[in-house]
């Protein structure tokens, strides 16, 4: 009340009534333009986050889809060599199975070191192909990172327009008495 009763007896007054009025209008004039500039910079900074959040999530969509295929590749060409290797051991089993006769007695030996290592290549090419499918199910299960904000360039261009539209706002209202 006291600085209400204060204020009224200085607007009363003709030789500080008009330098109030005169501050009061400018601090509104002050906080519109405030007003003003803060919601232009909101505004900027959202369309500007917006591009930059479509252009982050259409780089790792990009990514990811040349990271899939690569592996997707990997996974199709180990299960061939491992259908490949698997075929080749039936084979030997087969060739093997005809050798019963004592007469193939050395010919079994040497086919069953052949089925030997052709098991043992079976189970490498087996193993290859386990390690491509964790690899197809690692990056399936990777998340997608998140959106960092703003670049600086962005930030410096909201920065300049701000204050560019400041300096568009001042030369209005420098023309005006």
């Amino acid at each position: 009340q006291e600085m209400l009763q204060g204020l009224e007896t200085r607007l009363a007054q003709p030789e500080t009534g008009y330098p109030a009025l005169v501050f009061y209008q400018l601090r509104e004039l002050w906080a519109l333009g405030r007003t003003l500039l803060t919601q232009f910079v909101a505004e900027l900074s959202s369309q500007l986050e917006e591009r930059e959040r479509r252009a982050f999530v259409a780089e790792y969509n990009r990514k990811q889809f040349a990271q899939r295929q690569g592996v997707e590749a990997n996974l199709r060409e180990a299960e061939l060599q491992a259908a490949a290797a698997r075929d080749a051991v039936a084979q030997l089993e087969q060739q093997l199975q005809r050798l019963q006769r004592f007469w193939h007695y050395f010919k079994r030996r040497d086919m069953s070191q052949r089925l030997q290592a052709a098991t043992l290549q079976s189970m490498l090419r087996i193993q290859e192909l386990e390690a491509a499918r964790a690899d197809r199910d690692a990056l399936e299960g990777d998340p997608a990172p998140e959106f960092a904000g703003l670049s600086i360039e962005a930030r410096r261009a909201i920065n300049m327009a701000a204050i560019a539209y400041a300096q568009v706002l001042y030369e209005r209202l420098a023309r005006t008495p």
